[in-house]
Order: structure tokens, then sequence, then C-alpha cells
């Protein structure tokens, strides 16, 4: 069957002296392409008027003819019968908006308001071809993005860009299909839970930049216009992206890969929950938070390529689960104050035995006081000698860090002896304002030594001596933690008892305790731990006790 049939067509306007069109027949097959060719006002365009029925139904006038298109005689269909199957474009784009309506969404509609369209059938389809449009308009507002430059190497931003340039090219679904499953695959996990928002704001919130930094620093209001002028460009591009819903995406592969549906609906779906950010909201967390990866943790590692990591997992320890202790732990904790108020502070060197609780009292002091700012950087022994390096990348960031140094020693001829001396004190660069040194040992003497040390042959011998214990002394508070004697111990598992609400008799508790120190060969806060959690675990069990 022809596409369009047209049979001894004749028209003639109503004003006019002859035939604009006179026995006109013509034959379209589907898949052909048809050119009208001709002078201006020998009936082109009013041969094409007769095809969609507009002559002689808005175009009045004399008419004699048939004209079919696929079998239907669009003389006898209505207009919006035959709209539906025939389109009609003018050579300037302008001249097919209909010139009465204000908005776009208006305009879109015109169309099919004129078909006899169902108005929620009309929302409907506006609504989602706008939405369209706007997922594409991100190809060109990506390249707007200056400040938050950083996100665009982001996985799912890379992937996101790259569906979206295959599908405006209308390129390979099999592509399209990879891009997608990296992109989603990102989002599947304990921390975004499929959640495409929580994904995005984590991007907005963590990104670490000269606006977030000012930001950061309490200084919003005295940026350069143009730098808040184009960061908030940046801000409400992501923020509308994070509005992108699954739904809307996979409209857009519907309509540009229209023979590969159940391709498209088997692809893996997320989730647009979370609660959406605004400009301001993402400032003021700046401000209250800090940037980068230190608003999203409180606890890191200085490892051995120089790169500063989270501790995803921190010990949760609080200063209340430190029993006895209490002398020590005030002594550290008012250092610690006077260093986030920004008063006069020290290096504090943690000194005692084995298990009294030196490290958990740096890590309790981070629990308590990491929402006022505070951050803490572990560095081991081996990466002492590239601190330069760890106080220059967080000399700049607007928070305040205990550089964390366990177990501290050193063995005669140790190079990273020499670098930690001289960043206490020493140096030509001074230690930053946003940073203090903490750091635990077993040792008073912090340089391992032995007798043939104290006998070489070296004139000043005294002077080499007097060196190796020197680095202690530099520490400006050295707090001192003792093994408890026995009735401190049986205090402190007394107390760990109760705070977990074991119920046990004391002598029961008591003669454990002193069998399970007896069987380690010592007493220690540690110990006392590490008993309850042996007690509490049996119990539980219904095992019996040893």
């Amino acid at each position: 069957m022809d596409s369009i049939k047209i049979k001894n067509l004749t028209y003639r306007y109503p004003t006019a002296e002859e035939d604009i069109l006179r026995n006109v027949s013509l034959s379209v097959k589907k898949g052909d392409l048809c050119a009208l060719v001709g002078k201006n006002g020998s009936g082109k365009t009013t041969l094409c008027n007769a095809i969609r029925g507009f002559v002689p139904k808005f175009y009045k006038g004399d008419i004699s003819g048939e004209v079919l298109v696929n079998g239907k005689d669009v003389q006898k269909e209505e207009i919006g019968s035959t709209a539906l199957e025939v389109g009609f474009a003018f050579q300037n784009p302008f001249t097919q908006i209909s010139g009465i309506a204000d908005t776009v969404y208006e305009e879109l509609a015109y169309g099919l308001e004129n078909m006899g369209v169902d108005p929620a059938e009309i929302d409907d389809r506006v609504n989602r071809i706008m939405k369209l449009t706007k997922i594409e308009d991100f190809r060109v507002l990506f390249n707007t993005i200056t400040v938050y430059s950083n996100l665009l190497e982001d996985v799912v931003i890379d992937n996101f860009r790259y569906i979206l340039d295959l599908a405006v090219k209308e390129e390979s679904i099999d592509e399209v299909i990879c891009a997608w499953s990296d992109m989603v695959n990102c989002l599947y996990n304990e921390e975004y839970n499929a959640d495409w928002r929580k994904y995005i704001n984590n991007l907005i919130l963590f990104d670490n930049n000269y606006f977030t930094l000012e930001c950061a620093k309490g200084k919003y209001h005295d940026l350069n216009p143009n730098i808040k002028t184009a960061a908030l460009n940046d801000l409400n591009i992501l923020i509308e992206l994070s509005d992108i819903k699954c739904s809307d995406f996979k409209d857009l592969l519907y309509f540009k890969f229209p023979y590969d549906k159940d391709i498209i609906d088997s692809l893996a779906s997320f989730d647009t929950a979370s609660k959406r950010l605004s400009a301001d909201e993402v400032a003021e967390y700046y401000a209250s938070n800090g940037v980068g990866i230190f608003a999203k943790f409180k606890a890191f590692k200085f490892d051995s390529k120089n790169e500063i990591v989270p501790v995803y997992n921190p010990d949760n320890v609080k200063l209340k689960d430190l029993k006895h202790y209490e002398r020590e732990q005030n002594i550290v904790v008012e250092n610690t104050l006077g260093f986030l108020k920004g008063k006069p502070y020290n290096n504090v060197l943690l000194y005692g035995d084995r298990g009294t609780g030196k490290s958990s009292t740096i890590k309790a002091i981070l629990n308590e006081y990491y929402k006022d700012g505070l951050r803490v950087i572990q560095v081991y022994k081996e990466n002492l000698a590239h601190l330069d390096i760890l106080m220059k990348m967080i000399s700049n960031i607007p928070l305040k860090f205990i550089i964390f140094i366990d177990d501290l020693t050193f063995n005669d001829n140790d190079g990273n002896f020499g670098a930690l001396k001289a960043v206490l004190e020493g140096s030509l660069a001074k230690q930053p304002d946003n940073m203090t040194i903490y750091a635990t040992t077993n040792r008073r003497h912090l340089v391992k030594e032995n007798f043939s040390a104290r006998e070489g042959d070296e004139i000043h011998l005294a002077d080499t001596i007097d060196e190796t214990v020197s680095l202690s002394d530099r520490f400006g508070i050295t707090v001192t933690y003792t093994l408890p004697n026995k009735d401190k111990f049986i205090d402190i598992v007394k107390e760990i008892k109760n705070d977990r609400g074991i119920e046990i008799s004391d002598d029961e508790l008591i003669l454990g305790a002193e069998r399970f120190a007896l069987s380690k060969g010592n007493r220690s806060p540690r110990l006392a731990k590490q008993y309850i959690d042996y007690l509490q675990a049996r119990l539980e069990l219904n095992l019996e006790l040893k």
C-alpha cells in the first residue's frame, strides 16, 4: 500500500480566478524520499497542505479528487487524526512556533491540544520531553564547571557524560550498557545504598577546592565575587544533576534507542531519595565540618606514599571507658582544649608501661572533640622523615590536627630521629599552628642504647649521650602512665563489669581476674578489659568459668 496516494486533485483558493492545483496524481511508497520542485506560487505548499488535511478544512475553496494517507481519505478524517500520520516542518524553525504561547511548556502542548489529546496525557508527554531535553543539556553545562572541576574526573560523572554522548550520537547500545553498569555499580554499596542524590551530595560536600577552603575558614562573604559566582554556578549545576531520576534517564535512552527497549528495561536501577541540598546549606556545611576527606572522616594515616588515608573504622573508645587514670587524662585533655581554642599548647609525650591506656587516651580525646574540629593523623616511625610534607599538606586546612606517633623508639643512627627532633624544635620551618604532636612510648629515653655505646671511643661521649636523651625533653609535656597495683587493678575490673551490666559475685570476679592476670604475667587496664571480654563471652555462651 502507498503511504501517500493522490488521484486527480484539483483545488482553487476562494478568491482566486484559476486553479492552483489541477488534475494532480501522485504516489509515494513507504521509505521513499520525494521532493516537490517548482517556481514560487506553483502550488508546492498547497499540495502539502492538502496532504495534511488543511485544504480545504482550514483553507477553504473548491476541491475535487482524492488524497489518501496510509489508506485514509484526509478529507473525511479530523485534522487531529491526520496529524498523527503527517508531520509538517517549516524551512525556518521559528515559523514552526505557534507565536501565541508564553512558555516552552505551552508551546510544546500547543500541537497536542489541537490534536484533541487528553490534558493529563499532554501534561505527561510535555513533562517527559522537557526532562529529556534537560538531561541532554548537561553535556554543555558540564563544560562550564570551573571551581568544582575535580568532580568531572569522578567515575560516576565520567560515565554519565559518556552515556549522554553515546545517546545523543545514537551510537552502539552495547557501550551504553557497559558505561551504565560501571556508573550504577558505584552506587551499590553500604555508603550510598543505590541513592544517586546521596552520591552527588557527597561529591559536593567533600570536594577540596579554593571555594570550599575559604568557606571552611568562615570567609564566604569575603570571597572575590567572580569566584563566588562561578562556584555558585557549579553548585547549581551539580544540585540539578542530583535531581535526575533513573526513570528519566532511561526515558532518554528509550527515545534514542527505540529498538532496544527490552535491553534498557533490564539495566540496573537507582533511587533519588536523599534530601536535596541548597547552595547556602553547602557553604554552612563547609564552615562547620571542614573540607575534603577531613569533613568526612576524623582519623587518618600518613602512608609510605606520602598520602593521607582515612581510617574507615576508628576505635570508638571514650574517656569514661578509661578507668582510674583521670589525672593523666586531664593533663592531655587540658592541653588539647588549649590547642583547639587557639591558646598556647605543647607537644605531648605519653610515657609508661604497656597496656596502661596511653594510645587509648589519644583516641578517646579524638572521639570527644572531633565535632570541635579535631582530627588525628597517625604517622609511623619509618615515615617521620617526611613530616615536612605532611605539615605542608595540612597547614592551610582550617581544622586542628594531632599528629599521633605510637610506640616511639629509635635505634642508634636512625635518620628519623633527627627528622622528628627538628620538627619539635630546631628547624627553620615553624610547626603549623593547626598541628601538634602526641607520641606514646614505653621508654623514657627514646633512643635505644647498649653498654658498648657508652663505652665508645668518641672524645665528647657525654655530648652524644645527652643528645640521645634530648628528644624526649623537646616534648613540652610528659605524662607518665604506670601499672596499677592489685587493688587498683581489681577496681578497674569491677568498673568495667558494672558498665556492661554483667552479673557475677565479687568473689568469683576477683578470683577469675587474679587467675587471668597471673596467666599473663602482669596487671594492666588493657588486661582488665581483656578479662571482662573473656568473662562476658563465656557467660553469654553458658560456658563454665575457668
